[in-house]
């Protein structure tokens, strides 16, 4: 039915929203990684 075919494109849209933000965060904790292991060599450097 109609109403079937509406929730079955909710539940899709959800399902693609969920995976973009997923991948967002992921990026996200990498970049942040990245970012501290960088500072963290840079205060290395700088306090030898």
């Amino acid at each position: 039915t109609e109403e079937a075919t509406i929730d079955q494109d909710i539940t899709k849209e959800y399902a693609r929203q969920r995976d973009h933000l997923e991948r967002t965060v992921r990026s996200l904790k990498a970049k942040v990684d990245k970012d501290s292991d960088r500072h963290k060599m840079e205060n290395i450097r700088i306090m030898q």
